[in-house]
């Protein structure tokens, strides 16, 4: 009997096929597969419901003389490809376990690809989840959630996870108004295998799920566990910004499923088009970072998101790498107002308010707009760099140089003096189609050296010998940048509220309950960027946001002694060339 020709049988290669005719179809059994083919013959529509471990269920319209309505077939594995159009199940699928009889909810959805593959989640234990990710396939997730590599190869924001990463767990990040990271796939070198996966999950998902799972995995696939990710920045943030409600805390209340409640996170298994996920930009991959990598252009052109996704490709090669943040508009990993050196150990997952680091070098400028001293602000910049050159254990690995999109007028005459102090061997500008956001040229090593510009600082060697790169933006595309649809001033509250967070603590989550650490003026140097009358200097420090500094040594325009009615005498200086500091406070 010659089955339709718009069903054809997959993977019944080296299995013993057993044919059974079953009137108006016909079962193609074997020990792995079993597959329904409709007849040439069949009169009427077919519904047929198909899940790993469920019942596969042909109606039909029967005869007079036929007494049974409905035939039924025990499903191990069903794998149909139709040449046509055929709907895919449902997202959510309640089944029946053949094996116990007992009902079970499977979340899952189906992404098809030319092997047939798709993505499942099976619930855990103590509301963690496994989900069995194919090959070249992927999910994505608004909030934030925490993954951890069981088995396979997976790919996510140029980061690789795999047997042999430094890390298996990373922490996820799509707060509101960014883009949206996604979790894809690969083909691993190395995979568990069936005993090792069933000795590992047998006490963790029910019978029927561990029977299902063990089904569905091949060399292939991936699996992860997923879970809620307990950050120490939500509380404060949370407080703080309850009304953007950066993590979907509020949507996600109001969800159903018990996978958004238990993961704290919207789990999106099937990626729709009008999603903001982030895109590798062209040539991403070609670019090959050497000892010193500097990335720079104007504002909004997306510099951030590259200096993340090239230090995550550099963190499967190296177990640190250097950041040297020289934008203090919007600092990358500490509070604004300040340059710093910052050692990166781990893959980074989001905006700059998700991954606050302590700085190894810091300098504090208290203001943000660099024209307003662009003399301390590169006294500041070369103070961090001869730091880091004569620290044996920062000078040796690799430099990533995040720079500020400050790229008109004096900006141009301080990249050019950045550069020159920096003597990098990769320089990466970024290029709009909007020309207000380029420089008047083209950072190539020719076009800096012959530049005429400010020297703010001696340089001894205006040669430069770099290899560069220009690349188009992605920032117009749909979903490339972290910053979303933030103002500067709120991602700047924001990373300060972050640089703070480990002082707050649950119940309270606010600042004000945090223990103050108590020093008198009388130990204290008062520094001001700008001329106080004496009597107005406490006022100028009560509720600012202040840098611990020592200044030991340094240069000042001027000093005072100003005399208060509470103290004696307070020790007062006014624009010092640098301010080498130990941290923030209020």
């Amino acid at each position: 009997m010659k089955p339709n020709s718009n069903w054809v049988i997959t993977n019944t290669e080296d299995s013993n096929l057993n044919v059974v005719n079953n009137g108006n179809f016909t079962s193609y059994e074997t020990d792995d597969v079993v597959v329904a083919v409709l007849n040439d013959s069949e009169p009427d529509p077919v519904d047929v419901k198909l899940g790993h471990g469920s019942t596969l269920r042909k109606r039909k319209k029967m005869d007079s003389s036929s007494s049974q309505n409905t035939e039924e077939v025990n499903v191990k594995q069903c794998r149909l490809e139709d040449q046509d159009d055929l709907d895919s199940p449902d997202d959510y699928v309640e089944s029946l376990d053949a094996g116990s009889g007992t009902a079970r909810e499977s979340f899952s959805e189906q992404n098809e690809n030319q092997n047939g593959c798709r993505t499942e989640v099976f619930r855990m234990e103590d509301n963690k989840y496994i989900l069995l990710l194919p090959a070249d396939e992927k999910f994505t997730f608004r909030g934030k959630l925490q993954l951890t590599l069981l088995s396979g190869e997976i790919e996510v924001f140029g980061y690789r996870l795999n047997h042999y990463s430094f890390y298996k767990t990373l922490d996820l990040y799509s707060p509101r108004r960014n883009m949206q990271l996604y979790v894809v796939g690969k083909q691993p070198y190395e995979s568990l295998t069936i005993p090792e996966l069933e000795a590992f999950l047998q006490d963790k998902l029910s019978e029927g799920d561990l029977r299902q799972l063990l089904k569905s995995f091949t060399i292939l696939d991936s699996l992860l566990i997923i879970e809620k990710l307990n950050s120490v920045y939500s509380p404060i943030l949370r407080h703080y910004c309850d009304e953007v409600d950066l993590f979907y805390e509020k949507e996600i209340m109001q969800q159903v499923s018990p996978v958004a409640r238990d993961l704290e996170c919207l789990l999106d298994l099937t990626i729709s088009t009008d999603r903001k996920l982030f895109t590798e930009g062209y040539n991403w991959r070609r670019i090959q970072p050497q000892k010193c990598t500097v990335i720079c252009g104007g504002k909004g052109v997306g510099k951030s998101t590259l200096l993340k996704y090239l230090i995550n490709t550099q963190l499967m090669r190296n177990q640190s790498v250097l950041c040297l943040d020289f934008d203090p508009g919007q600092t990358e990993f500490t509070a604004p107002g300040s340059v710093s050196a910052v050692l990166v150990k781990d893959p980074l997952f989001g905006p700059n308010f998700t991954h606050s680091i302590k700085p190894e070098k810091m300098a504090f400028l208290g203001y943000v707009n660099v024209a307003l001293n662009p003399l301390k602000y590169i006294k500041s910049v070369n103070y961090i760099i001869q730091s880091c050159r004569e620290d044996p254990d920062l000078s040796t690995i690799p430099w990533f140089v995040n720079t500020m999109g400050f790229n008109k007028g004096i900006g141009f005459d301080i990249m050019v003096n950045v550069l020159r102090l920096l003597q990098p061997d990769v320089v990466i500008e970024i290029c709009s189609s909007d020309r207000s956001k380029n420089y008047k040229i083209l950072l190539e090593p020719n076009n800096v050296e012959n530049e005429a510009v400010i020297s703010f600082v001696p340089i001894e060697n205006n040669v430069l010998n770099y290899r560069y790169y220009s690349l188009n933006t992605c920032a117009r595309s749909k979903g490339i940048g972290f910053q979303g649809g933030f103002k500067p001033a709120e991602l700047r509250d924001f990373m300060t509220l972050s640089y703070f967070s480990p002082l707050v603590s649950f119940p309270y989550n606010s600042l004000n309950a945090a223990q103050p650490f108590w020093l008198p003026f009388s130990k204290l140097t008062l520094a001001v960027n700008d001329p106080v009358e004496p009597e107005y200097i406490l006022q100028a420090f009560n509720g600012s946001l202040v840098g611990l500094c020592n200044l030991d040594g340094i240069e000042c325009e001027s000093s005072m002694v100003a005399e208060d009615s509470e103290i004696s005498s307070l020790r007062v200086v006014i624009k010092p060339e640098i301010a080498p500091c130990f941290g923030l406070g209020n």
